[in-house]
C-alpha cells in the first residue's frame, strides 16, 4: 500500500509548526481520497529521548557536540521501521533548513537513498545554515529521487543550484478550511516574541529585553489612547510567554493577557478571534491572513517581510527597532480602509502541490 511519511516539527512549542503538520495531513486526505497510509514523523524525535537531552546539555556545558551523530543515527533507525518501498518522504514545511535540523534531514535522505524512496520538500523555510551544511545538503539532494522542491522563502539561494525550484506559500494560509474559528471580538491581538530571536538575526544591531519591553509598552499605550482594546498573546513558546507576562505587568490591568495556547487548535482559536493582529511570529501573521484578519508584522526575521510581499501587504511590516517611530493612528486607519483580500492563486498553489503527491 502507498504510504506518505510527513516530516515536520510536530511537537514544537512554537505552534505554527504543528499547524503545518496537521494541515498537511488533513489536506492530503481531502485531495487524494485514496487508501494510502499517512504517517506523521517528528523531525526532532531524537531530542525527546533521555539520551538526546543529556547529549544536548553536554554540548551546552562542554561544547562537545555528540548530539549531531546521535540525532542522525536515532532518526535514521526510527524512520527505518516505518517506511516501506512504497513510501514517499515529504518534508511538510516550516523553517527546517537550519543547522538545528540538518542531521535529521541527512538521516532521512540517507534512508531514502538506500531504499530508493521518492522525496519531496513542500514550502520549506530557509534559515541560517553553515556553508558546510549547505554543500552537504546539495550533495544529498543529488543522490535521492527528488520529486518536488518548493520553498516558502529564501528561494534566491537555491534557484541557481536546484532545477525547477519554485516558491509556494506556507500551507497555513489554508487554515480556515479545516480549523473552526472563534467568535469575533473587537480586540487587537499584540503578539510577543523573545527578543533574542531578533538579536540572532541582527547581531550588529541588538535590542535588550528592557528596550523591547519599553518600545512595546510605548506602542500599546498609543494604541490604547486611540480607543482600541488590546490583548497580549503568544504562539505558544514558553520563552515568549515569559516576555508576554513581563509586558502585561506594566499595564496594571489596562489590557488582558491571553492564556498560552497548548496546541494547534488553541492557537488558531486564539488568533481567529481578533479584529487586528500585530505580531512578529510568522504564523500569527499567516493565520491572520487565512482568516482575512488585517495584520501588522513586526520584523525579527526576513521571512516576515517576504511573506508580506508575497501576499501583497508589504506596507504593513516594520522592523522591530523602528517600533517607536510607527504612527499607529495612520497605520490603523489604513487597515480600517483596506481590509485583507486573499489571493486565490496562492491558495490554489498549495492545493495543487498536495494533489501532485498522487
Amino acid at each position: 500500500m502507498k504510504s506518505y511519511l510527513f516530516v515536520g516539527e510536530a511537537n514544537s512549542k512554537n505552534l505554527g509548526d504543528s499547524v503545518i503538520c496537521n494541515l498537511t495531513l488533513q489536506l492530503a486526505r481531502k485531495e487524494l481520497q485514496d487508501q494510502a497510509d499517512y504517517l506523521l514523523f517528528d523531525i526532532s524525535c531524537a531530542r525527546y529521548t533521555l539520551v538526546g537531552r543529556l547529549l544536548s546539555k553536554l554540548k551546552q556545558i562542554c561544547n562537545i557536540d555528540l548530539f549531531s551523530s546521535y540525532q542522525f543515527v536515532y532518526t535514521y533507525l526510527r524512520a527505518f521501521f516505518v517506511v516501506n518501498k512504497s513510501t514517499t518522504i515529504v518534508f511538510v514545511g516550516g523553517e527546517i533548513f537550519l543547522d538545528y535540523f540538518i542531521n535529521a534531514i541527512f538521516a532521512l535522505l540517507s534512508l531514502s537513498d538506500r531504499k530508493g524512496l521518492n522525496v519531496r520538500f513542500h514550502s520549506c523555510g530557509v534559515g541560517k545554515m553553515s556553508e558546510k551544511s549547505n554543500l552537504r545538503f546539495l550533495q544529498y539532494l543529488k543522490s535521492v529521487k527528488l520529486e518536488c522542491f518548493t520553498l516558502r522563502d529564501g528561494i534566491k539561494y537555491y534557484q541557481s543550484v536546484i532545477p525547477n525550484v519554485r516558491q509556494i506559500p506556507d500551507i497555513a494560509i489554508c487554515a480556515n478550511e479545516f480549523y473552526l474559528s472563534s467568535p469575533k471580538s473587537k480586540k487587537i491581538g499584540w503578539g510577543v516574541i523573545n527578543v533574542e530571536s531578533y538579536n540572532f538575526n541582527y547581531p550588529d544591531n541588538p535590542i535588550s529585553l528592557e528596550e523591547y519591553l519599553l518600545m512595546s509598552e510605548f506602542a500599546i499605550r498609543e494604541i490604547l489612547a486611540l480607543g482600541y482594546d488590546v490583548e497580549i498573546f503568544t504562539n505558544g513558546s514558553p520563552i515568549d510567554y515569559v516576555v508576554a507576562e513581563s509586558l502585561h505587568d506594566r499595564f496594571n490591568q489596562l489590557l488582558t493577557l491571553a492564556a498560552r495556547p497548548k496546541n494547534d487548535r488553541d492557537l488558531v482559536s486564539l488568533i481567529s478571534k481578533y479584529n487586528i493582529v500585530i505580531a512578529s511570529r510568522l504564523h500569527a501573521l499567516i493565520l491572520s491572513y487565512s482568516y482575512e484578519i488585517p495584520f501588522v508584522g513586526i520584523v525579527w526575521d526576513a521571512k516576515v517581510e517576504e511573506f508580506a510581499n508575497q501576499v501583497g501587504y508589504s506596507n504593513r511590516v516594520y522592523r522591530m527597532n523602528s517600533l517607536p517611530n510607527i504612527n499607529w493612528s495612520s497605520a490603523l486607519e489604513e487597515i480600517r480602509e483596506n481590509r485583507i483580500l486573499k489571493n486565490d492563486l496562492l491558495i490554489s498553489q498549495v492545493h495543487e502541490q498536495i494533489k501532485t503527491l498522487q
